[in-house]
């Protein structure tokens, strides 16, 4: 068992993915291309108060990807707009599959197989004042690795401001609370601190959306800081995305595209990272409901 935990370690800090770092990495296409962004208005996870911004009563959104490692990505969430209230539903999934468990002694064959995996479901409602809007959301969360796991509680809040010429100034302060013990010690929740802004620009047949955030991570001692850098390019019904991220030690760029229909949309995205651990995919799918 101590063999087990060396290997959930090792993993949990190269791969940035497994353990509870599975709540901060990209959920949909949206955000692996442009970046995570507090005031960027589909990215209803990452903000709570930006559930209020959803146009349609209700909306159902379907993810699925890859992370770094060949890490699996899955994420649900649901929106209904009740009189001037947003509520929110949601869960996501990750896992590292096929990890080998072996003995100190070198053989051939691994002993067994096993799996690494954090779930969470989320739940928040979002509220409309003016040109401002509040949130609050609580999951919960579970992770696990071979037989051992853990549980808990996390809070989310957020906050977004429209002001004039198209500026938008958004923050979000994300799971503060604590899980069970895992192994003798519980694991931290990753508290995520994410500050930003937008400003639209019109461009005669196109408009052009520039996203700016920073981000703190509380589990990320050797990554003091992360600033992102996005763009959403506009032409009818397509969406031109991109981004860039910049941190002490992993810097990154992404590209993607969202076609907008009438009752849906399909976006995709990817990303193209400096720790040569493979190239992160996300397809999303949302579906306006009557």
């Amino acid at each position: 068992m101590h063999l087990t935990f060396k290997i959930y370690f090792l993993l949990s800090l190269s791969l940035y993915g497994i353990g509870t770092q599975f709540l901060v990495t990209p959920y949909n296409a949206n955000e692996l291309s442009v970046g995570s962004h507090p005031t960027y208005l589909a990215l209803v996870n990452l903000n709570p108060a930006l559930y209020s911004q959803e146009k349609k009563n209700s909306s159902l959104m379907v993810n699925r990807g890859s992370w770094v490692g060949d890490v699996s990505l899955s994420s649900l969430g649901y929106i209904q707009k009740v009189n001037d209230k947003t509520f929110y539903f949601g869960a996501r999934y990750s896992a590292l599959s096929d990890l080998e468990f072996r003995g100190e002694k070198p053989e051939d064959e691994p002993l067994g197989y096993f799996t690494s995996h954090g779930l969470s479901f989320k739940s928040g409602i979002s509220l409309n004042r003016n040109n401002k809007a509040y949130g609050f959301s609580i999951s919960y969360v579970s992770m696990g690795i071979y037989t051992e796991s853990s549980s808990g509680i996390g809070l989310g809040f957020g906050y977004l401001a429209k002001l004039k010429k198209g500026v938008n100034l958004g923050i979000s302060i994300q799971n503060i609370g604590k899980m069970s013990v895992l192994d003798n010690e519980a694991p931290q929740l990753p508290l995520r601190v994410l500050i930003g802004s937008s400003k639209l620009f019109n461009l005669l047949m196109f408009s052009s959306t520039v996203y700016t955030s920073a981000e703190l991570n509380s589990l990320n001692s050797k990554i003091n800081y992360k600033y992102n850098l996005g763009n959403k390019l506009t032409w009818k019904q397509i969406d031109i995305l991109s981004g860039f991220s910049i941190s002490e030690r992993v810097n990154y760029v992404s590209l993607g595209l969202n076609l907008k229909l009438k009752k849906y949309e399909i976006s995709y995205g990817i990303n193209i990272n400096s720790q040569s651990l493979g190239e992160p995919q996300i397809l999303s799918l949302k579906f306006q409901l009557p």
